[in-house]
């Protein structure tokens, strides 16, 4: 029921259901560790995904801990844990401890050759913190990378493409190429709109970086009209007081004080 609800965004009702299924496990003798990981770590990307790091944090070094017990601290389930801790560090804007947990992961996963396809998911964490923190080349440099790796492995219309054609997108906006990254976010909403479907949180995440290209071009109505679209799906699927439904929120009011 949690991941029912978890794939439908509907993010409170997964929580209730997998900390209750957390609760029950922590309670056995002998306590299920496949399952009980596995809730820690969908239940931490729900945190995540909520805005809630700290508690997300917390849930991964968890199974951190738990999975170092098991298998040793160089395993590749290992590195999926450290993978998703960075993210909450990116996101805190904890910029060095991503980075040094990023580089981690990737290199676990680059000693075994069974997991070849996690090293492309590897890539991307730390070319997004490269281009926060204005080092474009070198972002540039793994999006392109990340891209080229996964239309290989994937296909050119694979859902698990649109985190890297997004960032390299928002990237060149910052660089002022708009019609180059105008061309990345429109092959990413039509992926996220024929596998993901139209109300998607995924799509909702993407138009607001379209809204927010338009308006640096200027096109102050498209741009309105475009974190209207935003808004209203990051509500609905995130709850009107989720940061990024008030970031969002925030955005439309001044893009609409523009055209006053």
């Amino acid at each position: 029921m949690a991941i029912l609800y978890q794939e439908q965004a509907k993010y409170a009702e997964a929580r209730s259901h997998f900390q209750r299924a957390l609760r029950i496990w922590d309670q056995q003798a002998e306590p299920d560790y496949h399952h009980m990981l596995h809730t820690l770590l969908v239940l931490g990307a729900v945190n995540y995904e909520q805005g809630q790091y700290t508690q997300a944090e917390q849930l991964y070094k968890r199974a951190w801990h738990i999975r170092e017990q098991q298998f040793g601290a160089e395993h590749p389930d290992v590195a999926l844990v450290l993978y998703a801790l960075s993210w909450v560090y990116g996101r805190q804007g904890r910029y060095a401890e991503a980075e040094a947990l990023y580089q981690r992961a990737l290199r676990i996963w680059e000693q075994h050759p069974s997991t070849d396809y996690r090293i492309t998911y590897a890539l991307t964490g730390p070319a997004h913190l490269y281009r926060d923190q204005g080092m474009y080349a070198e972002a540039e440099s793994l999006y392109q990378r990340t891209i080229d790796m996964q239309e290989q492995q994937l296909g050119p219309d694979h859902p698990d493409l649109v985190a890297a054609l997004t960032g390299l997108a928002t990237l060149y906006q910052k660089e002022g190429k708009y019609e180059a990254a105008a061309a990345l976010y429109q092959r990413a909403r039509s992926i996220i709109e024929q596998h993901l479907g139209m109300e998607h949180h995924d799509l909702a995440n993407l138009l607001y970086y379209v809204a927010d290209l338009q308006q640096a071009q200027g096109l102050i109505r498209e741009a309105a009209d475009t974190f209207q679209s935003a808004l209203t799906l990051r509500e609905k699927a995130l709850g009107y007081e989720h940061p990024l439904a008030a970031e969002t929120r925030g955005r439309l009011q001044t893009v609409l004080t523009l055209l006053k």
